[in-house]
């Protein structure tokens, strides 16, 4: 069985080194992902570069990338919009360093349908009431998204 982690890179990839590819591998895994704190379309071309370049020195698979993005299912249509082209940044970031899976989070519940789909509350990029935030405020940020407790997001 081989096993990868997710969670080892959490950063605009920046921290990653051989160091941090090597350690994983000696810690037995097989493969790594990362969940970036920054919109993919941030990330220079050098950095993608380089990044590939550490995995494949290390004999490490680059299996997945995860990022902050609007919300691609908000009934508001520009956050939609800007949902989408983060969301497809970020597929083509994954694309530029050979990663083959990009996470873009799927449309609605289909436990409940009536609520847009959601992680964890605390996490939640479409919900605004959580009392600890959303999870992608970074994202919101970079893409000037204002968002106040219990009104809709606006670009």
């Amino acid at each position: 069985m081989k096993i990868g982690v997710l969670g080892l890179i959490m950063s605009d990839l920046s921290d990653v080194d051989y160091n941090k590819i090597r350690w994983a591998a000696e810690l037995g895994f097989h493969g790594v992902g990362a969940h970036l704190t920054v919109p993919a379309d941030s990330i220079t071309d050098e950095r993608a570069t380089t990044v590939k370049s550490v995995f494949a020195d290390q004999n490490i698979p680059f299996l997945q990338v995860w990022g902050p993005y609007p919300c691609i299912i908000s009934p508001d249509e520009s956050i939609r919009r800007a949902g989408v082209t983060g969301a497809a940044a970020l597929v083509k970031l994954a694309s530029k360093m050979g990663v083959p899976a990009s996470g873009v989070r799927p449309t609605r519940n289909s436990a409940s349908g009536r609520r847009l789909w959601h992680r964890h509350r605390s996490r939640n990029p479409c919900h605004d009431d959580s009392p600890f935030g959303t999870g992608d405020q970074a994202g919101d940020r970079a893409y000037g998204i204002k968002t106040t407790q219990g009104q809709p997001r606006s670009l």
